[in-house]
């Protein structure tokens, strides 16, 4: 589904799209300390340049036609849920909590083919085999993840296209975005 909006996205896409509000659960960790925060934001957005920019041995027409990726991520807020208020299809993991974290992406790409922000956003992390992948480079980068057990998919917001911003080329964005030292909220705690 192209519309103007993605035209926008791509005009935008080199010098780079702040995507805020994105969400991805983490299971089976026993913390998510501010350690966690830092290394969980440096590897994943390493992870994702990685998806991007290596060369692939599978055909995936999303990785395959998005080049020249630079992400950066920033965790905005952290909860914690228990494992009793989790939905039936995560049983598996019904012996640990999860972590839900929300966290602004800013993505610099090019593509010459009509792939919506979304799918981009949503790519590295979106089947079992990849989410799995990824939990394998969080274990070996980092004693931090060595009780990771699954990772959910992407959660994109409810309404993508205001959660957007496009980066000028001198790096500033259109509108401020609050970085993780003013907005980082453990609502476990109840402190900032």
């Amino acid at each position: 589904s192209w519309n103007p909006f993605e035209d926008m996205i791509k005009d935008s896409s080199q010098t780079g799209i702040t995507t805020r509000n994105l969400r991805m659960a983490l299971y089976g960790l026993g913390g998510f300390s501010s350690s966690h925060v830092l290394k969980w934001e440096q590897y994943t957005a390493d992870f994702i340049e990685g998806v991007y920019n290596s060369l692939s041995i599978t055909d995936e027409i999303i990785s395959d036609a998005v080049n020249d990726v630079g992400a950066t991520i920033d965790v905005t807020e952290v909860n914690l849920s228990s494992a009793r208020r989790r939905l039936r299809s995560q049983r598996n993991n019904l012996e640990s909590s999860a972590y839900l974290l929300t966290y602004t992406q800013t993505t610099s790409y090019f593509t010459e083919n009509r792939i919506g922000l979304g799918d981009i956003l949503r790519h590295p992390f979106s089947s079992p085999t990849k989410r799995d992948r990824y939990v394998k480079y969080l274990i070996a980068a980092s004693p931090l993840f060595e009780t990771l057990t699954s990772v959910s998919a992407v959660f994109l917001p409810l309404n993508l296209e205001d959660s957007i911003s496009a980066v000028k080329d001198g790096g500033d964005s259109f509108e401020e975005v609050e970085t993780k030292y003013n907005s980082f909220f453990c609502h476990n705690s109840g402190s900032p």
